[in-house]
């Protein structure tokens, strides 16, 4: 074969030779754009769920009340008589609050006292707080007074999903 075809020959396959590495980076270059691309789309749709799930929180919970010389009623007219309390979905970050009517069901005047024990888990006591608007009012007997009572959430609250507690209203003499 004459130099003339040897080198034409070789010429062409330096052409193809080239054509394929550059092909092939090129598609080397793809590949990488587009799992850069994926990585960041997934660390992207990653950190939204995380913050979805910290920020969306509810929970949802009845706890138990109980009176002591009292008794705790849904309706001014103390036909309702409660034993549980249903806080529905409470956020982190936020509150709720419902109204109870609360009898004297002494003989002679007295006031109230609020207390909450068994909370579970122990530490959600770190997180929430049941407050009362009682203001040491005076209630003679069988007077009823309408109590508001809160519950807040801590917008840190961490690692709890479901609580309960048990809040005791009392009778001072």
């Amino acid at each position: 074969m004459p130099q003339k075809d040897l080198d034409k020959a070789a010429n062409k396959r330096k052409s193809t030779l080239r054509g394929l590495f550059s092909a092939s980076s090129s598609n080397s270059e793809r590949r990488k754009v587009i799992l850069t691309t994926i990585c960041g789309l997934m660390v992207i749709v990653l950190a939204t769920s995380i913050a979805n799930l910290q920020s969306s929180k509810a929970f949802a919970h009845t706890d138990s009340i109980a009176g002591q010389g009292v008794g705790i009623f849904w309706d001014q007219s103390g036909t309702n008589k409660t034993l549980t309390i249903n806080w529905a979905n409470i956020q982190p970050g936020s509150n709720r609050t419902i109204t109870l009517y609360v009898k004297n069901e002494d003989n002679s005047a007295i006031y109230l006292g609020m207390t909450t024990q068994n909370w579970a888990p122990s530490n959600a006591l770190d997180y929430m707080n049941l407050t009362w608007n009682y203001n040491n009012q005076v209630l003679t007997a069988n007077q009823m007074l309408p109590i508001e009572l809160t519950l807040s959430v801590s917008q840190n609250i961490t690692n709890i999903t479901q609580f309960s507690f048990s809040t005791t209203i009392t009778s001072i003499a």
